[in-house]
């Protein structure tokens, strides 16, 4: 299991808005488009997916308990169920993340901006539109 709270560099304690803060700071450095390295293209993925998980209330929680099992020395008795709903989120971030870490940095930039939604959601529900009328006007 990934360590998604060491990937976008904050810790279990930290905030949801926190969190949407590191991940924009981390769009800014790590994107494609800015990072040179070789397999640039993963870990901004590796980021969305990170994202993805933290970013959503019901997500993290079932992040956090599996972590939780996995750190414990004592077996712990965690419900099947979030077990696999964990790996439909994780299913879906890795889908998310597949989808849009080929996104322009300006893309990112300009819904965050000029549109002012959360970057992923966005996405999701037809910013992309959005972002082809705003540069249709300039």
């Amino acid at each position: 299991m990934k360590d998604y709270y060491n990937i976008l560099g904050v810790t279990a304690e930290t905030t949801t808005e926190a969190i949407k803060e590191a991940f924009r700071n981390k769009v800014a450095i790590l994107h494609p488009e800015k990072n040179k390295a070789d397999n640039a293209k993963e870990i901004f993925a590796d980021l969305i997916e990170a994202y993805e998980i933290l970013s959503k209330t019901e997500k993290r929680k079932a992040y956090d308990t599996l972590v939780k099992e996995k750190k414990s020395i004592v077996p712990i008795d965690i419900k099947p169920e979030v077990k696999e709903d964990f790996k439909k989120y994780e299913k879906e971030a890795k889908e998310t993340s597949k989808k849009y870490r080929d996104h322009g940095f300006d893309d990112f930039l300009a819904l965050e901006l000029f549109v002012g939604m959360d970057i992923l959601d966005s996405l999701f529900d037809g910013a992309d539109d959005i972002l082809g009328d705003i540069f249709d006007i300039f």
